[in-house]
């Protein structure tokens, strides 16, 4: 029975499985660098504090930088102004506003059939205002009108700086430039001499359902920060009466202005001096209102050695930078792209915990998302201090992408020699498993040859290793030493029937010559001794057993100077069958033949021996009267012949053992055998370059012995 073969992993499978242990060194690297990233940002927050303390500091007892807006706008409508980073151009269209995303920022205001949306923004001393109104019924000015309140108008409210309540109607007589008049209080007539105020501007765009409206006031006109806006929409042209209006205040009567919410010159002068980089800086007052801001977020890194492929045409240096963006958002968390987070043109008021307890006189620090959810910002807020208590906060930001960034350059840098070094551990491994593995599987090829199917010593073909200094080269030596002892063994093993032979013969001798004078001195008579006959039968198979043992050790010798002959051994097989059946009657012969003429090439007589033992074997384990089959096919470019007898089953376990020396299941009561026929039979075919197996039937009806032969 074939050895149980175990699988498990190969040398180099295991090498590699070590190799992985390396991994630990970057994974230590990684951990060093998050650490080293805890300890940068610890020192950032205590950097953003200190500064944020400095400029709070700068603004110690400013109370006037605050005092130019009220610091309780109860009772007020809020009128966002927001910053403008360039002018604006007077032509009735939101590029300029929808560039900065102040359409998202413009208010609805809805009164009775009418709705306008409105937004300002602030510029260099001027309030400048975007004003969409939905209007399907369009009244423009009539020239030869002298009221003005006969038309779809704008009205403006503010105060003077001598505290004085100012009225302003903005007029159009279609699509172009407006006119502004300072007018009376029942909006009908303008004041003084009538001609129209240059310093308020606009333009105006007309449609069949609205009108766009963009208008610009200069800012020291308005005192006190509060303006108010109202539209008035005149239906019918015919009539020319104002049917409906609706402005940025609660009632006319109560108030018809609105606080406006806008920033601090002096601030913003003051803090773009001191702004810092890659920060962003606001000053927050009591009513956590915006009154300045400076700086910017830094920017993400623009990585582009990081993004992924940009073409189709993909190669090696893109797939490493795809690979080293993936590492980076997966260890760093590192985004692309800017930060979208407070843009300080369209914040008018912050409200976190961290500014609340600085409001409170608490400085701290604070750590929060960014609005998209993809940057950490670190907020450092002061209070800023007066004789009268806290007047605002200092707000200082900053993202955590400048220390990020440096992570993310040294762990390229670790995770690129990392690579470089696990690439070549593997690749060195690699090749010393494999050149280790092939040693161990040469030598092991070299051993196997040494020996046969049948456990015989075939050589001395260990030659590889022999002189190598390593432990493959202790193993090589071993071997060669222990075949050698096996060949030692082996030869006297061979050696030992020949010598049996001799050496039993000589006694035997003896005693045959000393049983014949027993006999001739014996008692006359016809009877003869039964002990004497004994002991002949008894003398006679130890002859026969040191015969066979002599003939089955000189075989191979024998074969090996016999000459080869290409002969037919279908008609071989034709005539020794019919003699066989000549001489065992009893015992009934049927052959088959596939092809008439089988050629093939070697020694006849020695192949009649074959048949010898094995129809020897089948007479011996045959049923009484059932015929012993001879079959005789052809198989490509092989001949098979079988040999078939009905009778017991062989054994499983001792199909493997049918063709060794000295092994036999014959029972006591058959003597004259000694296991040596089949043992010869097998060795007559391998000779011949063929084989020789034993199996049982599938229906059970008895074994079947193949010998396959090449032919001619």
């Amino acid at each position: 029975m074939a050895s149980k073969k175990f699988r498990g992993p190969k040398l180099s499978t295991k090498l590699l499985m070590l190799g992985l242990v390396l991994l630990v060194i970057p994974y230590l690297g990684i951990q060093s660098l998050i650490a080293m990233k805890n300890f940068l940002l610890k020192g950032q927050e205590q950097a953003q504090l200190l500064t944020a303390e400095g400029i709070a500091t700068l603004l110690y007892g400013r109370d006037e930088l605050f005092n130019d807006m009220p610091s309780s706008i109860d009772g007020y409508e809020e009128l966002p102004i927001y910053p403008l980073d360039t002018n604006i151009q007077l032509d009735a269209f939101d590029d300029e506003w929808r560039a900065y995303g102040l359409t998202r920022k413009s208010t609805t205001y809805r009164g009775s059939g009418i709705f306008f949306e409105l937004v300002f923004g602030e510029r260099e001393g001027y309030i400048y205002g975007l004003l969409q109104v939905n209007d399907s019924t369009p009244v423009n000015r009539d020239p030869t009108l002298l009221r003005l309140n006969q038309s779809d108008h704008v009205r403006l409210y503010f105060r003077d700086e001598q505290g004085n309540d100012q009225r302003v109607q903005i007029v159009w007589e279609g699509s172009g430039v407006t006119t502004s008049y300072y007018v009376d209080e029942r909006w009908r007539n303008y004041l003084g001499d009538g001609l129209p105020d240059t310093s308020i501007k606009g333009y105006i765009q007309r449609s069949s359902d609205s009108y766009t409206l963009e208008f610009r006031v200069p800012l020291d006109l308005i005192s006190g920060r509060q303006l108010g806006l109202e539209v008035a929409d005149a239906h019918s042209p015919q009539e020319r009466q104002i049917n409906a209006r609706f402005g940025t205040f609660k009632t006319l009567e109560d108030n018809p202005y609105s606080q406006m919410v806008m920033r601090s010159p002096r601030l913003q002068d003051l803090l773009d001096g001191i702004s810092t980089t890659n920060s962003r800086v606001w000053i927050i007052d009591r009513d956590y209102r915006v009154r300045a801001s400076s700086g910017e977020l830094e920017k993400d890194r623009e990585l582009n050695e990081l993004k992924g492929p940009t073409n189709n045409n993909v190669t090696l240096r893109e797939v490493w930078r795809a690979l080293r963006s993936w590492m980076t958002d997966r260890i760093i968390g590192m985004p692309e792209g800017e930060i979208q987070d407070y843009d300080p043109r369209l914040t008018t008021s912050r409200e976190e915990l961290v500014l609340r307890n600085a409001l409170n006189a608490e400085s701290g620090i604070q750590k929060r998302q960014s609005l998209d959810g993809k940057s950490t910002i670190i907020t450092a807020a002061h209070p800023i201090r007066s004789n009268s208590g806290v007047i605002g906060a200092v707000l200082l930001e900053q993202s955590t992408h400048q220390i990020l960034g440096l992570q993310s350059e040294a762990l390229e840098r670790v995770a690129t020699l990392t690579l470089i070094s696990l690439l070549a551990v593997i690749i060195t491994l690699l090749s010393f498993s494999a050149r280790l593995a092939w040693r161990i599987r040469r030598l092991g090829q070299e051993a196997s040859m040494s020996i046969d199917d049948y456990g015989r010593l075939r050589g001395l073909s260990i030659a590889r290793d022999l002189r190598a200094g390593d432990e493959i080269g202790d193993l090589a030596r071993n071997i060669k030493l222990a075949l050698e002892k096996l060949n030692q063994h082996q030869g006297f093993l061979a050696n030992i029937p020949r010598t049996l032979r001799h050496e039993i013969n000589n006694p035997l001798n003896t005693i045959s010559t000393s049983l014949d004078n027993l006999e001739r001195e014996a008692l006359a008579g016809d009877d003869k001794n039964p002990y004497l006959a004994s002991a002949r039968r008894g003398l006679q198979r130890i002859s026969i057993l040191v015969g066979k043992l002599a003939d089955a050790a000189n075989l191979e010798e024998v074969l090996d100077t016999e000459e080869m002959f290409e002969f037919d051994l279908a008609a071989m097989l034709s005539s020794y069958v019919q003699n066989q059946q000549k001489l065992s009657p009893n015992q009934p012969l049927q052959l088959h033949l596939s092809e008439p003429s089988v050629m093939i090439h070697g020694s006849d007589m020695h192949i009649e021996q074959l048949l010898d033992k094995l129809l020897d074997n089948a007479r011996d384990f045959s049923e009484l009267n059932e015929p012993i089959l001879i079959n005789l096919l052809v198989i490509k470019n092989q001949c098979e012949l079988q040999v078939i007898n009905k009778g017991p089953m062989l054994e499983r376990n001792d199909i493997p053992n049918l063709f060794q020396i000295m092994h036999s299941k014959r029972h006591d009561k058959t003597p004259g055998h000694f296991g040596l026929g089949l043992y010869v039979a097998r060795i007559i075919a391998e000779h011949h370059g063929g084989t020789i197996k034993a199996e049982n039937l599938a229906d059970g009806s008895g074994p079947c012995f193949r010998v396959r032969l090449p032919m001619s």
